[in-house]
């Protein structure tokens, strides 16, 4: 099975269809009643509803913190809806990979007979038809001719409902006498009203109609929570602007994912496509979607997201925030290069991630990134569909229980306590903490010495170059007392415990409450069984005071720079962004801002949600454009990519281009 090539298989194109519009087109699969239209709407309605209630009633303190809304079903799909010949691939159908049936071989091949269908594989050019092959049900029909499962579950059929029969022949739609179309177009048409079907057509008006069921339920049970409303992947939104069903509670959640570095599992550093021109039929032919190198491929895949963002503009709303629930890259790239002779080495997954990082923080859009899996390993990936996207994996941690143990900080009074049995540890095996914890000053100090300056100005512990910014290192901040991020006071406390240290060499008996950190490594990208953390742990603008306008950090070189456009008389107000010291060690950052003054909280090492504060930089600046540039002076090698996966992706294109 190939998960995006599935939708119009029989089973799950059947199922979204009579999800979305079996009153429509199956008037006569009625169960318990009601159309299947209703009863599959209901009962998926009313689980989430009943889990919702659950929480409302039971956990009440984890709403507004833990529990922020509801998201729609995950990738919904119109199915069959829409498919304007069943005997014809639809032109629509972009991706066709391995057999691809069309829906008539499908009822076909559903019904038990035997039936020799298209095969085809990817290439630049487009779907490429590589030959046929037959597909023999010996006789088995996937329709269910026995009751033992009504019985079994409480279905009560209609009576029009045959047992043992396709549905789609009971309406008319196909013969299996003759196994030929009988009614061609039944789908591109609404049965009720004739009116034409299409992708459009099903998103404003099966899907919507969905939507208002779904939003009402979960609104009726916590009026406060946020929909998140999720489209299907990679089209055009619902023309729900300015409607009633838009409002400060909402928020647009579509999916993105680079489809050649999907198909074809690997970062092709060389040329790539535009996966949302060819999704959207811009072209003619997928070849003209063709971007040559990296960086226009980097550009390329920015300017996909930011239409994304616009087009939500356009069709929700102006104001509804946009939250891509999905985005990534495929671990297993390069024939699992990094899994085998390349052991740790995820530079094409790091450079795969970084563009996708790039695009995102290019158009400042949330995210949430696909995914976690608790069980992923080599040989299966995620368990799920031949998908290996997990940021983490069992086998490449390289877990040490002596020294882990050794490693341990207990919460509040750090009680040395390092009894814990060796099976205790190895359930904590994957909880990994990076953050560094860094000394400031003292609250007198910071009072005392930040002076409230005038935008403009130079501010103290910094020096005025010629292109009008100020630049701040650790030593120039620290003769002022304005507590710069990269300061590292290793008196003050570490941030581990070396194998070494004995308890009079603990300087600070109230070390702060980790869980176990563990940088063993299988590889110079993998720490505890996490793959590429580079590209994903990145500088961003915690909250802006005032707009954004432009944003970009550089994992090569290690440099961030944020662009906004300050408020008027906001100067006590701080822009917040967040810096890792994963990129940035201890007085190895340059920081240049175009106006004001920054710090961090002193003396706090920890805030309400359990964010490092030190990480945490504080720009207070003036009105206006304002730039902020943070450069790495450790001048460390942070190279793209290797060479043979240079190559290897050029010829994964060439060779079914031309072969």
């Amino acid at each position: 099975m190939i998960w995006a090539t599935n939708y119009l298989r029989l089973v799950a194109g059947t199922m979204f269809v009579l999800f979305f519009a079996g009153k429509i087109y199956a008037p006569k699969a009625t169960i318990n009643g009601v159309n299947i239209q209703d009863y599959l709407q209901d009962h998926f309605i009313n689980s989430f509803r009943f889990l919702l209630k659950q929480i409302t009633e039971r956990a009440p303190e984890i709403l507004h913190g833990t529990l922020l809304g509801v998201e729609t079903m995950n990738e919904p799909n119109a199915g069959y809806l829409g498919y304007p010949d069943i005997s014809q691939h639809p032109e629509t159908q972009e991706l066709r990979l391995g057999t691809c049936p069309t829906l008539l071989d499908s009822l076909n091949l559903g019904a038990g007979f035997k039936v020799t269908v298209d095969e085809y594989r990817i290439s630049i050019a487009g779907p490429r038809k590589i030959g046929t092959k037959t597909i023999d049900p010996q006789g088995q029909s996937i329709w269910l001719a026995t009751d033992v499962y009504d019985k079994k579950y409480g279905f009560v059929r209609g009576s029009e409902w045959e047992l043992g029969k396709c549905l789609w022949e009971q309406h008319g739609v196909w013969d299996s006498q003759t196994g030929k179309a009988v009614r061609s177009n039944y789908f591109s048409v609404n049965q009720l009203n004739g009116e034409p079907v299409d992708e459009k057509y099903y998103i404003n008006t099966f899907f919507i109609d969905h939507y208002k069921k779904f939003r009402e339920a979960m609104r009726s049970v916590w009026s406060e929570g946020i929909m998140f409303l999720q489209p299907p992947p990679l089209e055009l939104p619902p023309d729900l602007k300015n409607t009633d069903l838009i409002d400060n509670k909402t928020v647009f959640c579509p999916h993105y994912y680079d489809g050649c570095s999907l198909l074809f599992k690997t970062w092709n550093r060389v040329y790539n496509v535009n996966t949302l021109a060819i999704m959207r039929r811009r072209y003619v032919n997928p070849i003209f979607s063709v971007i040559l190198g990296e960086r226009r491929i980097r550009n390329s895949i920015r300017n996909q997201l930011a239409e994304m963002k616009q087009e939500s503009k356009d069709h929700i709303g102006e104001s509804v925030p946009v939250l891509f629930t999905e985005i990534g890259m495929p671990f297993d790239m390069d024939e699992k290069w990094a899994y085998q002779e390349g052991r740790g080495d995820f530079s094409s997954q790091r450079d795969a991630l970084d563009a996708l990082a790039f695009a995102l923080e290019g158009s400042n859009l949330s995210h949430t990134w696909w995914c976690y899996t608790a069980s992923n390993s080599h040989e299966h990936g995620d368990g799920f569909n031949g998908e290996d996207f997990s940021f983490w994996s069992k086998d490449d941690t390289t877990w040490n229980v002596a020294t882990a143990a050794k490693q341990i900080y207990l919460a509040s009074e750090y009680e040395e306590d390092f009894s814990y049995d060796q099976d205790t540890l190895r359930k904590q095996d994957s909880t990994v903490e990076f953050h560094r914890y860094l000394a400031n000053a003292t609250d007198e100090e910071s009072n005392s010495n930040s002076n409230n300056n005038d935008f403009g100005d130079t501010a103290p512990g910094s020096s005025s170059s010629s292109n009008g910014t100020h630049q701040y290192t650790a030593s120039t901040l620290n003769n002022a007392g304005v507590t710069e991020y990269s300061q590292f006071n290793k008196s003050r406390f570490s941030n581990t415990r070396s194998s070494q240290a004995n308890e009079e060499e603990t300087e600070d008996p109230r070390a702060p409450a980790l869980a176990i950190r563990n940088l063993s490594s299988t590889g110079k990208d993998t720490y505890d069984g996490l793959r590429a953390i580079d590209s994903i742990i990145r500088p961003y603008a915690v909250a802006i005071n005032g707009d954004f306008k432009f944003a970009e950090f550089d994992l090569s070189k290690g440099s961030y720079i944020l662009q906004i456009i300050g408020r008027k008389n906001s100067s006590n107000v701080p822009t917040k962004v967040y810096i890792p010291e994963w990129h940035y060690e201890p007085d190895q950052a340059l920081v240049e801002i175009t106006s004001g003054y920054f710090k961090t909280n002193a003396n706090k090492e920890m805030d309400d949600v359990g964010v490092i504060e030190e990480e945490i930089l504080q720009w207070y600046h003036g009105p206006g454009e304002q730039t902020l540039i943070i450069k790495d002076l450790n001048g460390k090698e942070r190279g793209r990519g290797r060479t043979h996966g240079i190559v290897g992706s050029l010829m994964s294109w060439i060779l079914p281009c031309y072969f």
